[in-house]
């Protein structure tokens, strides 16, 4: 069992009780400053980060509706040409598309 001992202070007398509850309870209050002063540090920090990647997906959202935009305009220019041909060359593209029947046709087979 260990056994209470008082500690001098540096001026060899004795330290009083009330001394020490005093530098406890200045201690107690210098944490609860640090604690919040992390808490707080650390709410800057999380509401720093969440902005940021809220800005991230508001990027990326824009990226990729441009890219999407640009796929269907590319897509409609594809199918325009294809329809223009097809309309100028009805046999060679009946032809064709024949030909790109029959091979898929031998390949589902296989």
């Amino acid at each position: 069992m260990a056994t209470a001992q008082t500690k001098t202070a540096a001026n060899g007398s004795a330290a009083k009780p009330d001394d020490i509850e005093a530098q406890l309870a200045a201690l107690r209050a210098d944490l609860s400053a640090l604690a919040d002063s992390v808490s707080g540090l650390g709410k800057s920090k999380a509401g720093d980060l969440k902005q940021r990647g809220d800005d991230a997906a508001a990027k990326i959202a824009a990226n990729s509706s441009a890219a999407a935009k640009r796929v269907k305009e590319d897509l409609d220019r594809i199918e325009e040409g294809v329809s223009t041909n097809v309309r100028a060359r009805p046999i060679r593209s009946l032809a064709i598309a024949a030909g790109i029947g029959l091979a898929v046709g031998y390949l589902v087979r296989r």
